[in-house]
């Protein structure tokens, strides 16, 4: 356990400040500023530039909002008032805008007065000569449909109890659909919200009710004054939900669901690493708790993981299972509690500037959170996890065609999209793990500690957070943030040495770089040296080795024992690709179940995974490895990483012609593979539940698909495992995947038996699958002519199913409709839709011809939006690396 040290007093003013939120106002500079030698005019885009929110700053200070809305039952529409009060700078001349997206503006008084106004349901903009320097009120009366693409206010009917859900999400730039204001991330502000809603619902936003008043056939709930914080974390959630009560320390907890699913949730599962993290934080941040309470709430058709939200954090509903979890399962919902729990101080007490600053808050959210569990919960093992999950999801992102430095202009809302990946959460998080080995574990907490302390309720910039850090450390942090920051790629590390009379003569690591992302790093790193003794790999020794530019001596290791194996990461301390030398590679043939730690095993098997997606080593081969080997491996984290990697076998070979001798023998080696180890586990084990899952998803022969529905009829039992109904339909899916069986009949009496919302998802996903294609002309049809007949959640359940790897055959018969539909859908809905659209459905079939029609759509696609233009230059960059393997494997053929 972490010692922590506290500062003296900082507890009992924080707590001060804290129970005095509702005074807390930014003061108004006491210097004039002429913002406008001449007006600036905002562009008419849906989006919001970081130009003019820079200009919209400098006008606008002391935010305050006051807010009542009304929502009902029937209408597809809420009604509101938004008072927004706020201090205008001496000599402005510029136009004032305020954001609100697609709704209806009733009146607008201004300072008391009616005034006329432009608006263009992107926002409102008001004459500069309406306001006066100093305190200034606006009051809109406005209305605005419900969203039904998860982002603003969303409104979810329950069709099984006919009940209605509402939820918010706003990140990054949707809290403008909910009410009209200045919606950027630095305008932090004040809240008084209250909310007509029926008699029956609950109503959570981010401080607790102080009164409710029954009125007819609807209650009147009264909000007090919130913190200070920025709008896109604004909670805002209703309806009739159950709710758990909890405490973590003074701390009062809530747990809301939806009524019919309120029997599936377990509650150790969300209130145990809700209060283990709750500890860990307030002692590692030594700073309370900064808001009054703390909820969690899980909603419906909801488009993310979980959202931070202040004091009312949402979760998608896929963390409540119908049958038994798994362990990792477990894990990574207390990961994501953890996580946006972190949220609650880096982010939320301390926000970005702009969105330029998205990754440190999400870097450092995901780091902490890795960091609490493995310190404060069960789950020892979360840092394995986080290098085969987060950190993998990095490396791969950094290899891609579209990476990015972490840190980078981002000139509109729209471009903030594109920046929600694996560089922002993964690459970050783990750029950010180097900082305690590289500064002292105690000077980089100190600093983090600091930065919270100084800049509480503040905006900030990446500046303000490493000259904490770097004060602390008394280092200075420029040349690192050039090298991990502001420059794109990830380099690749491989250890040269020769040895004579079998002792190290000289060894040196060599540092590469892509030839287009040419710059070497410095790092500190440990070179793993192995011995093969009495058949088992032995550490003989873990080198620290700070390394830079082309080549690094280790002049440490002359004359230790010449080594079997050699890996030059160990216990992964550096952000680096490794490649393996020959003679390590000859060693795992025959040893790598005997390396003595986890984490070794792990990032061992992902370099053999990482020359198989280079194209360095043949697929096959690859099969025929991890068959042979992974038998005798049965660590959790292993098993499951490297039978993701099979499965992604399994879907690479799938592209061979259909007539492949060698197509069929792998493929099936593969299924009978799963299907052996799943009978062959322990009953009730998350092995068991690991092998299982991989056999459904690659069951394609007949006699596979026949277990399936001996299975479901329970001719065939396994012990230990339970056939519930989220596993049903996986079973029902795969077997109209293929028309095999009595499909539809089983597809028709499941529909009926599971009338839920997610069984309603599950059973349109079903029927899209089916491999003919009048299914498909039907359901491509529905997306292009009818986006918006169902919800953005149930439209991706179609999308996901669509086109299958499988069927690459009646893919290709669509692709060109395919590509002509997305200029034509980014024009006509709302960009969530398209994205999804061009993520699932982009015509990536692992041919040349492919490759060249991605290549020419990229061109085509230039001007669309940018996270469009991001999708499909990581499907071509894909389909070219598809493309290699099949090349490759094809060699041996």
């Amino acid at each position: 356990m972490m010692k922590i040290s506290r500062m003296l007093g900082w507890g009992v003013l924080l707590v001060s400040i804290i129970g005095c939120a509702d005074k807390i106002r930014i003061k108004p500079s006491s210097n004039s500023v002429n913002i406008n030698e001449k007006p600036s005019i905002r562009e008419n885009r849906d989006y919001l530039s970081h130009q003019y929110a820079k200009v919209r700053k400098k006008q606008v200070q002391s935010v305050d909002y006051k807010l009542s809305v009304r929502f009902d039952e029937v209408k597809d529409s809420f009604m509101g008032t938004a008072t927004v009060n706020f201090s205008m700078v001496k000599g402005n001349l510029s136009p004032l805008t305020i954001d609100f997206d697609k709704g209806t503006v009733k009146s607008i008084l201004v300072n008391e007065k009616q005034v006329s106004w432009d608006y263009n349901q992107w926002f409102i903009t008001l004459a500069a000569d309406l306001f006066r320097e100093g305190n200034n009120t606006i009051k809109i009366d406005y209305s605005r449909p419900y969203s039904t693409d998860g982002y603003g206010i969303h409104r979810f009917k329950e069709k099984s109890t006919g009940n209605v859900y509402i939820y918010s999400h706003f990140e990054p730039y949707k809290a403008h659909r909910f009410f009209p204001h200045f919606d950027q991330p630095n305008l932090r502000a004040t809240y008084t919200i209250d909310v007509v809603a029926p008699k029956s619902w609950q109503v959570i936003t981010s401080i607790l009710e102080e009164r409710v008043e029954e009125l007819e056939s609807t209650k009147h709930w009264f909000f007090p004054q919130s913190a200070n914080f920025s709008s896109y974390v604004l909670p805002m959630h209703a309806g009739p939900y159950k709710v758990w009560h909890d405490k973590a320390g003074e701390i009062p907890l809530r747990l809301f669901a939806r009524q019919s699913i309120a029997p599936y949730v377990k509650l150790n599962e969300w209130f145990k690493p809700t209060k283990q993290t709750f500890k860990f934080f307030q002692e590692y941040f030594d700073i309370p708790y900064p808001f009054v309470k703390y909820d969690q709430v899980i909603s419906p058709d909801y488009n993310i993981g979980a959202m931070e939200n202040i004091a009312a954090v949402t979760f998608n509903e896929s963390f409540i299972s119908r049958g038994e979890k798994t362990r990792s399962s477990k894990r990574r919902l207390a990961n994501t509690i953890a996580h946006e729990m972190a949220h609650m101080w880096f982010g939320n007490l301390v926000t970005m500037d702009w969105w330029n600053g998205l990754w440190l808050k999400e870097s450092f959210a995901t780091y902490m959170a890795n960091l609490a569990l493995g310190e404060s919960t069960e789950y020892k093992e979360v840092w394995d996890a986080f290098y085969s999950g987060t950190e993998q999801w990095a490396y791969s992102s950094d290899q891609s065609v579209t990476t990015h430095a972490i840190e980078l202009p981002v000139a509109t809302t729209s471009d903030a999209y594109t920046n929600f990946d694996g560089i922002t959460y993964g690459k970050g998080a783990s750029v950010l793990r180097q900082l305690p080995f590289y500064l002292g574990e105690d000077a980089f907490r100190q600093g983090v500690s600091n930065y919270l302390k100084k800049y509480a309720y503040q905006a900030t910039t990446l500046s303000d957070f490493m000259t904490e850090l770097g004060n602390v450390a008394q280092q200075d942090l420029t040349e690192w943030q050039q090298q991990w920051l502001f420059r794109a790629g990830v380099n690749t590390i491989k250890v040269n040495y020769q040895c004579e009379n079998d002792k190290v003569k000289s060894m040196s690591l060599i540092q590469t770089a892509p030839e287009k992302l040419p710059t070497l790093r410095s790092q500190r790193v440990q070179i793993g040296l192995y011995q093969i003794e009495a058949n088992s790999a032995k550490l003989s020794v873990a080198l620290p080795v700070t390394y830079s530019g082309k080549f690094t001596n280790i002049a440490s290791a002359k004359n230790l024992p010449c080594p079997d194996a050699v890996y030059p990461n160990y216990d992964d301390w550096g952000f680096v690709k490794v490649e393996l030398d020959e003679k390590t590679i000859k060693t795992l043939e025959g040893y790598i179940n005997t390396f003595p730690k986890v984490k070794t095993r792990l990032m061992l098997w992902q370099s053999l995974w990482d020359s198989v997606r280079d194209a360095k080593l043949s697929v096959l081969d690859y099969v025929n490895f991890s068959i042979n080997n992974l038998q005798a491996d049965d660590d959790l984290n292993i098993v499951s990483d490297v039978s993701s990697s099979l499965s992604a076998s399994f879907s690479y070979i799938g592209f061979l012609s259909e007539n492949s001798q060698t197509k069929k023998k792998y493929r099936s080696d593969i299924e009978n593979f799963f299907w052996q180890k799943t009978i062959n586990a322990q009953p009730k084990s998350d092995l068991q539940k690991n092998w299982f899952s991989y056999f459904v998803s690659t069951a394609h022969t007949p006699n596979g698909l026949k277990k399936l529905i001996d299975l479901l009829s329970e001719k065939i039992y396994l012990d230990g495992l339970t056939i519930d109904q989220d596993r049903r339909w996986q079973l029902i899916q795969k077997l109209n995947q293929y028309e095999f069986g009595e499909y539809d009949e089983l597809l028709k009496i499941e529909r009926q038996k599971d009338d839920s919302d997610k069984g309603m998802k599950n059973a349109l996903a079903t029927e899209v699958i089916r491999p003919n294609v009048k299914t498909k002309e039907k359901w491509l049809k529905v997306l292009i002519e009818q986006p918006q007949k169902y919800k953005l959640s149930t439209a991706r359940y179609i999308m996901e199913a669509l086109f299958p790897s499988s069927q690459v055959g009646i893919h290709a018969k669509f692709s060109q409709q395919i590509l002509t539909a997305i200029p034509m859908l980014d024009k006509k809905v709302e960009q969530a839709f398209t994205r999804s659209f061009s993520s699932y459905l982009a015509p990536s079939l692992c041919t040349s011809d492919s490759v060249k029609k991605l290549a020419e759509a990229n061109k085509m696609f230039s001007t669309l939006n940018p996270s469009i233009v991001k999708s499909f230059k990581r499907t071509h960059q894909n389909d070219e690396r598809c493309v290699n393997i099949l090349n490759k494997m094809q060699e041996g053929v």
